[in-house]
């Protein structure tokens, strides 16, 4: 995916879901969210994928969000402070994000094609 880089999720993404992340400058993530609805839910009434678009401002971050954050993911607050990629994946997993929109469809490739273009 042209400038957005893997973050998290399963090598086969396409069945299990994935994550990718695009920094845009000024402490500011764009982040790609990939669900197989089938695999995670067994509800395909909207489309078989589910993709999501989130932005998220570290700079916005108060200690005290990415503190309880790290703590219900289960990481050292000490540890997430030290890795920008770990402290994204935490805050984002953990709701700290803001969601920009979200798509269902059953072609993957239109849908990350779609959410690239955000």
């Amino acid at each position: 995916m042209e400038k957005f880089k893997f973050l998290t999720g399963d090598v086969n993404w396409k069945d299990y879901g994935g994550k990718w992340y695009r920094y845009d400058g000024c402490s500011c993530y764009t982040i790609i969210e990939f669900c197989n609805m089938q695999d995670c839910c067994d509800n395909i009434s909207n489309g078989k994928y589910l993709v999501i678009v989130r932005n998220i401002d570290l700079s916005s971050l108060s200690y005290t969000g990415v503190s309880n954050a790290s703590k219900t993911c289960g990481e050292p607050i000490k540890e997430v402070m030290k890795d920008q990629l770990l402290l994204l994946e935490v805050c984002d997993s953990y709701g700290l994000s803001d969601n920009i929109d979200h798509r269902y469809g059953n072609n993957y490739t239109a849908l990350l094609k779609w959410a690239k273009s955000l």
